[in-house]
């Protein structure tokens, strides 16, 4: 039978009384051909340890199950990444160690578990610059103050304009695990808007809340994906001072690049007259 889809069989089975009962599969195909996939080229150079491929994928009968996505650095063995992407999925964010040139290919595998074979080669190839060059302009809290603790929190002003940062632990030499705290005066009852704007697509930022002491923790919000804001609301049972961290969603992401504007609003409630005719 040639390749098709929507084919069905049914089937009369019948004793020597006479008796018969039918089963039928439906929806049936048949799909020899295996997906076609490539991946986009890549910069030269990265602005952070994140790396965003982004590939295209089609199948002729039924459909993509997964791609198997494959890097190895320099000319070295091919490593697979994991969990693979689903067949839906068109890019990911893969996170990479600075100072590595890194090469990358990927396969469709289909349905009726048809594989793409893969490139004899990479598909693309990037560099990721050293850790110091990803950082060679940390913010200005982490070069002169070292803003990663509870005790090193910068006093802000609320309604002030938002400040930018980005994350490039000053403390290791790596860079990763960077973390912005800011402190700042609250009043129970009243309400507050805390929110994190990237600056660029490889930023994500968690916001956590903590209480007088920068232990005890009151609220977290985390953004849905890399280059999306963070924002959460919060009306204070306190009186006081509280304090705030940001952080990235995976650690590793670091860069000058890696930048967002950090802000805390006091929301101001009005009350619009009704008019009854």
């Amino acid at each position: 039978l040639p390749e098709q889809k929507d084919v069905a069989f049914y089937a009369n089975v019948y004793d020597l009384a006479g008796n018969w009962t039918g089963a039928g599969a439906w929806d049936l195909g048949i799909d020899r051909t295996p997906p076609v996939t490539g991946l986009d080229d890549l910069q030269d150079q990265q602005a952070s340890s994140a790396v965003p491929l982004k590939w295209t994928g089609s199948d002729n009968l039924s459909g993509v199950d997964h791609f198997d996505l494959q890097w190895q650095i320099g000319s070295g063995s091919w490593e697979k990444v994991s969990p693979e992407p689903a067949g839906a999925s068109s890019d990911l964010w893969f996170i990479g160690i600075p100072g590595v040139n890194y090469g990358f290919r990927i396969r469709g595998v289909d349905q009726a578990d048809n594989a793409e074979a893969y490139p004899a080669s990479a598909e693309t190839r990037t560099n990721i610059p050293s850790a110091a060059a990803l950082c060679s302009s940390p913010d200005t809290w982490d070069k002169g103050r070292n803003d990663n603790s509870a005790s090193a929190a910068v006093s802000i002003v609320l309604n002030s304009p938002s400040r930018s940062h980005n994350f490039c632990n000053p403390l290791v030499g790596d860079r990763n695990n960077d973390e912005d705290w800011i402190k700042f005066s609250v009043q129970a009852g009243h309400t507050y808007n805390l929110r994190a704007v990237p600056s660029a697509e490889m930023t994500a930022v968690i916001l956590d809340l903590y209480g007088s002491d920068g232990a005890a923790p009151i609220i977290t919000a985390e953004p849905t994906g890399f280059g999306r804001p963070t924002q959460v609301q919060w009306t204070a049972d306190q009186d006081g001072i509280v304090y705030l961290r940001a952080r990235h969603q995976d650690g590793r992401v670091i860069g000058n690049a890696v930048a967002y504007l950090l802000g805390v609003r006091e929301m101001i409630s009005l009350f619009l007259p009704l008019i009854d005719s």
